[in-house]
């Protein structure tokens, strides 16, 4: 890819957006999912199938698919790999910035990279990145050190850099016109939705 031209690579650029964005959406769809969960009433609901079991099965199954998801942006951008790390190396390249001519753009790629290199500096991501590895996708939990355990903290930390960091990259790249907090009250009230269907069966 180092022989393409800006215009090129502007055009790889938009599909890493445009495929983030939906890895992007499905994390807050899950989050959403997870929180809504939470609730009393959502409690109380799924409380009574199996004494409680059933709760427990379904958070554990969002959880591992919101870590997954989460992970999978924040990869280390190595080949074609459509990751936010990725999305930051083509951005990088001369002239590529400037095929977005408008002021819009300019600023929301600012905002992009600080967002991608903050990512990179969080500690939390590397936990995330082997709690994926060693428990959620293959299983070897003696490579999966104590120290590399992550907290429910460490979770959202990355979740919020990096949603925050599509949003960006979608606003430069010109490809989204729903802005991320849209996103999540459209989740908020589908999930509420499917839980009140829950309680009232």
């Amino acid at each position: 890819m180092n022989q393409l031209s800006p215009n090129e690579v502007a055009e790889k650029l938009r599909e890493v957006s445009k495929d983030l964005r939906l890895d992007a959406e499905r994390a807050i769809a899950l989050r959403s999912f997870f929180n809504i969960g939470q609730e009393s009433a959502s409690i109380a609901a799924i409380g009574a199938f199996h004494g409680g079991h059933a709760a427990v099965l379904i958070r554990g199954a969002v959880l591992e698919s919101i870590v997954l998801a989460v992970s999978r942006m924040c990869d280390p951008g190595r080949s074609d790999k459509h990751t936010i790390a990725k999305a930051r190396e083509l951005a990088e390249r001369p002239g590529v910035i400037g095929v977005f001519n408008a002021q819009i753009s300019q600023l929301a790629f600012t905002s992009f990279v600080n967002c991608a290199a903050g990512l990179e500096s969080l500690d939390a991501g590397k936990k995330l990145r082997a709690m994926r590895n060693y428990v959620v996708a293959h299983k070897i939990p003696l490579k999966f050190q104590p120290s590399e355990r992550p907290l429910f903290e460490d979770l959202w930390a990355v979740f919020d850099v990096a949603v925050e960091a599509v949003g960006h990259l979608g606003i430069a790249t010109q490809t989204v016109s729903v802005d991320m907090a849209n996103v999540a009250e459209v989740w908020d009230a589908r999930n509420r939705f499917y839980w009140n269907k829950l309680i009232l069966v």
